[in-house]
């Protein structure tokens, strides 16, 4: 009878789980810990996520990096080759030969130019302006380069006064000798958009460039003025830095930052600062222990010199 009795009373008891605490105590134990189980493995899993995360930028990061590389690379590369192309020809003397005249051929930029030559460019903004002969240069740094300086054998003196270097002078054909003008240089970069390259050879033989990826001349009230250049790349450093703002000087326009004419001493017109940083239009030949075509720190006494611009 006893026995019957427990039994009920347990029976009962389970029937009302309010009647059992420790029962229910230890379901609420179980899902709390199991909550605590979930809220741990969302954290581990949002830990590992950001991770992943982090690992995927910073891998994004570093091919971005390596393709930056490899296109600078490849620029590189396809520029080595046109210097070595160049230089070869030069050496050869292959562009000493007559330079075709195409003055029958108008264009509005050398882009338009089918091959190197001389063409008649008609100046954008200046429809009232005939055109004027212009050499354009098709092969170097992908081509379409107008020249607006070039120096070989020293044949034209480039010791000229305000209003030779205003108009220009020497022949074009025939690769000779020129300088374009600061007029025609200032109306042509007017509009912007220019970027300038030079080369040279060195009195020991060896070429270099510079490349600077902005080129303006302001007109003849600003004394022909040479903006700010933009961005610099080459072999021969950034020497044409230090004439960024200058205006120009001649042996008869003292426009320079030294106390005397820097044209008259260094014998040849140019955006002198204070004087011998750089000039490329000084005497072909100089006097011992003197400077000539000059490119501070690269070269003294040039052999070939030669500036080309083209719009962007």
């Amino acid at each position: 009878m006893i026995i019957v009795l427990i039994l009920l009373k347990q029976t009962n008891a389970s029937d009302h789980p309010e009647q059992c605490p420790f029962g229910y105590e230890l379901i609420v134990f179980r899902l709390e810990h199991l909550e605590n189980r979930v809220s741990q493995l969302f954290e581990k899993l949002e830990s590992i996520v950001a991770e992943n995360q982090l690992a995927t930028d910073e891998r994004m990061e570093n091919l971005s990096a390596n393709v930056t590389r490899i296109l600078d690379l490849l620029e590189e590369v396809e520029r080595s080759g046109a210097i070595v192309n160049h230089q070869n020809r030069l050496d050869k003397s292959d562009e000493t030969t007559a330079v075709e005249n195409n003055n029958a051929s108008t264009i509005t930029t050398c882009r338009d130019a089918p091959s190197t030559g001389i063409f008649q460019l008609a100046i954008p903004g200046l429809s009232s302006s005939a055109p004027v002969p212009v050499l354009c240069g098709v092969t170097l740094f992908q081509g379409s380069w107008l020249v607006i300086q070039q120096r070989v054998d020293g044949a034209v003196d480039f010791n000229r006064n305000w209003t030779e270097y205003r108009t220009g002078f020497g022949p074009m054909a025939g690769f000779g000798e020129f300088w374009l003008g600061l007029e025609l240089i200032s109306q042509i970069t007017a509009g912007g958009g220019y970027e300038l390259l030079v080369e040279l050879k060195s009195e020991t033989g060896e070429y270099g460039w510079a490349r600077y990826g902005r080129f303006a001349v302001d007109g003849e009230a600003s004394k022909y003025q040479l903006g700010e250049l933009g961005e610099y790349s080459g072999t021969m450093g950034d020497s044409l830095a230090n004439s960024g703002g200058m205006k120009f000087t001649t042996v008869d326009s003292d426009n320079d930052n030294w106390s005397r004419n820097c044209a008259q001493h260094y014998m040849g017109g140019w955006w002198y600062n204070s004087c011998v940083f750089n000039n490329l239009n000084g005497l072909f030949t100089p006097k011992p222990n003197e400077y000539g075509i000059h490119w501070n720190g690269w070269t003294k006494a040039a052999t070939y010199s030669r500036m080309m611009i083209r719009r962007k």
